[in-house]
Parts: C-alpha cells; structure tokens; sequence
C-alpha cells in the first residue's frame, strides 16, 4: 500500500513540475522568450535567430540558398551544402 502511495505522489509531482516548467499542449503560445515557428503538431518555440551569430558569420548567412547533397552510402547520411564566402558545410547524420 505504501508503495502505491509513494508512486502516485511522485507521479503527481512530477506532473506538477512539468506544467509549471510549461510543459503541455498549449505551452508555446504566449510564452516569453522566443517566437514560435511552424503550424499544427510541428510548432516549436525558436530560440536563437542570426543575431546571436557574429557579424561575419550574419554577411555569409545572408547568401545561403538552396542546393543540398545527401551522401547515400551505407554508414554515411550526412548532409553538405556550399555557403558562399563560408565554404562547404557538413552537417552529421545523426545532427
């Protein structure tokens, strides 16, 4: 009996906690902090934007556009794309 307690309080308090923290489905709109992005089940809270890059990397941001490469090797997956005035980037398979 004590055992069913113990779970149900530190279940209820562990509810508790992520809804004060802002956990549930509506938790994204009219929370501080970030805009929102996205629509439907995939909205996300963004929370940082270009302005936290450094002024070099922001003139380079500016020119990206389009143009992926998958690598479909067995073992691979990563991602590459060419930033002009960066490079190439990679991006790893498993992010």
């Amino acid at each position: 009996m004590k055992r069913i307690l113990y779970n149900t309080a530190f279940a209820l308090s562990l509810a508790l906690a992520w809804l004060v923290a802002g956990g549930g489905a509506g938790s994204l709109q009219g929370q501080s902090g970030g805009s929102v992005s996205g629509n439907g089940k995939y909205k996300f809270r963004v929370l940082y934007t270009s302005e936290h890059l450094p002024a070099e990397a922001q003139q380079v941001l500016t020119k990206a556009h389009g143009g992926f490469a998958l690598d479909r090797r067995a073992g691979r997956g990563e991602i590459y794309f060419a930033l002009p005035g960066a490079g190439i980037v990679q991006i790893s398979s498993d992010l």
